[in-house]
C-alpha cells in the first residue's frame, strides 16, 4: 500500500485490476475503498472472461487475458510472477490492458537477489518438467498450493522491460514508523509509456 500511495496517490479514483489477490492485507482494503477495483483468478476448468461464482471473481489467465486494450490505470500482482510459465506473455498482456501512463505494481520474492533468475519448472506440451525439486507456495484458491516456476533475481526488471517495452524499477521501502521492514519487501514498479 505504501508503494500504491507513493506512485498513485489518487488510487481511489483509478481503475485498478488485481490478479490473484490474497484475502488479507491490501487487497480487501482496495476492494472496499477503490470503486474502480476489480480482481481475477485463473481456473483452468472455467471459460476465460467468465465469473467464478464461488469467488465472485472473473476468470483470467494472466498470460492471455480477455480484457480490452487500455482498460486499466493500474494493475497489481502480489506474489504471482514466480508461478507463471510464460512471464513474457504475461507482462505483454499487462502492458496491453494498461492505459497510457498506466502502472504495474508487483511483488515477487527476489530469492536469487544478485544472481541470475533461474527456472525451476517448464511446460512441455501438457506436461510440467521439473528442473529443480518442486517447491510450492500458498494459493488463495487451491489447497494444493502454487508451483514455483522461477526463482527471480534483481535481473527481473531488465527481463520484463525487454519483453514489454515498459520502464521498470525496484523500490525497497524500509520505514519503521509505518511498520515496514522485512526481507523480500521489494516492489517492482513498471509504467507504460504514451
Amino acid at each position: 500500500m505504501a508503494a500504491i500511495r507513493t506512485f498513485r496517490p489518487n488510487w481511489r479514483e483509478l481503475t485498478i485490476h488485481e490478479s490473484s489477490p490474497g484475502f488479507r492485507g491490501v487487497s480487501p482494503m482496495l476492494r472496499r475503498r477503490a470503486p474502480g477495483y476489480s480482481f481475477s483468478y485463473f481456473d483452468e476448468t472455467t471459460p476465460p472472461g467468465t465469473m467464478i461464482p464461488a469467488l465472485g471473481a472473473r476468470n483470467e489467465n494472466i498470460e492471455a487475458m480477455t480484457f480490452s486494450a487500455d482498460s486499466f490505470d493500474a494493475f497489481i500482482t502480489q506474489d504471482v510472477f514466480e508461478h507463471i510459465f510464460d512471464p513474457e506473455s504475461a507482462i505483454r498482456e499487462i502492458s496491453r490492458v494498461l492505459r497510457p501512463h498506466g502502472i504495474l505494481l508487483m511483488t515477487v520474492p527476489l530469492v536469487n537477489r544478485e544472481q541470475p533468475s533461474c527456472r525451476r519448472a517448464e511446460r512441455q506440451g501438457d506436461q510440467i518438467v521439473h528442473l529443480k525439486e518442486p517447491q510450492y507456495h500458498g494459493d488463495p484458491i487451491s489447497p494444493k498450493g502454487a508451483l514455483v516456476v522461477t526463482d527471480w533475481g534483481f535481473d527481473i526488471c531488465a527481463h520484463l522491460a525487454a519483453a514489454s517495452g515498459m520502464r521498470a524499477e525496484i523500490v525497497a521501502i524500509d520505514d519503521l514508523e509505518r511498520g515496514i521492514r522485512a526481507e523480500f519487501n521489494e516492489v517492482i514498479v513498471m509504467e507504460k509509456a504514451d
